[in-house]
């Protein structure tokens, strides 16, 4: 139906229907910023942190991994880790590599 051919109140009714949409999109978006400024922080603090951090997805496939990380077990980019499972990463002797960091870190 054409704007022309509905009556004040119908297009009354749009109206109001059309503001509370316009508000809903807003506080979605005011939501959609919050958490994007607290994903940057949680991302800035693991990137940032002297602690090797790896994180994997449901399947175990690692979808993060922290400069720490790479720097700690020797990989100079993180494409040679993202994708992959962390069993994959960890041959026996990065395993024991693995084992002493953590048991110094646990022993403080």
């Amino acid at each position: 139906m054409k704007d022309q051919d509905k009556t004040t109140e119908q297009l009354i009714n749009e109206l109001i229907e059309l503001r509370q949409q316009v508000a809903e999109l807003e506080a979605a978006d005011t939501e959609r910023k919050l958490a994007q400024e607290e994903l940057s922080v949680a991302y800035d603090t693991l990137a940032s942190s002297v602690n090797g951090v790896i994180i994997a997805d449901l399947e175990g496939k690692i979808i993060y991994a922290n400069p720490a990380f790479l720097r700690m077990f020797g990989y100079e980019d993180r494409d040679q880790v993202i994708g992959k499972r962390a069993a994959e990463l960890f041959p026996s002797e990065r395993v024991q590599k693995f084992l002493v960091l953590t048991d110094s870190v646990v022993s403080r």
